[in-house]
């Protein structure tokens, strides 16, 4: 009788000290300050540094003077040779205000494919439509803007377009058509090369 009391003793203590030590692991672990996971980059870059990026271009390309509403996504679209092409899509919009900019770069390579920026006009800003090396100016000014190399050069004399200018620039082994319609604001650069 004295063999089986000690065995119960011995198995109970067993059970508190196993109990115990379960108790003490939880409390530990809650104890840790909670970490949020680690934001895992598509392509590139995190959400978070696109946001950024967009952020930083919005304000050159609009002057920005009122709070940015950002939202971004990502997409998947094919090239003209059936490959796949990942992409961040961050759209800007200036709160109160027409003013309204998106923004589509190469996830894996971060060029942008891509700008597209309306600001809201003044007046009748068709009958101010600049000259075509004032165009050209203000293109590669955008394009540095965008990230584009200041390496960038004009490849032709802009062309008119009914109420702006296509201007075409070149940097390296890449393409970029700049369009600026000045009657609306509108202003978009398209990476020829993607």
């Amino acid at each position: 009788m004295n063999l089986k009391f000690h065995r119960v003793q011995f198995i109970a203590l067993m059970i508190i000290a196993i109990l115990v030590c379960v108790l003490s692991v939880l409390r530990l672990d809650d104890a840790r300050p909670a970490q949020a996971p680690a934001e895992q980059p598509y392509g590139r870059y995190t959400k978070e540094e696109m946001l950024n990026r967009a952020e930083s271009s919005c304000q050159a390309l609009m002057q920005v003077v009122r709070p940015l509403h950002l939202n971004t996504d990502k997409r998947i679209t094919s090239k003209s040779d059936g490959a796949l092409m990942r992409h961040w899509v961050v759209e800007c919009a200036e709160d109160g205000e027409l003013s309204f900019a998106r923004f589509d770069w190469d996830a894996d390579t971060g060029e942008i494919v891509e700008a597209v920026c309306e600001v809201q006009q003044n007046g009748d800003s068709a009958a101010h439509l600049p000259k075509p090396e004032n165009a050209a100016r203000e293109a590669l000014r955008w394009a540095h803007v965008l990230g584009i190399s200041e390496s960038c050069h004009l490849v032709r004399v802009p062309e008119r377009l009914n109420g702006g200018w296509l201007v075409s620039l070149h940097d390296k082994s890449r393409a970029f058509k700049v369009t600026l319609y000045h009657d609306t604001g509108r202003l978009q650069v398209s990476n020829s090369s993607h």
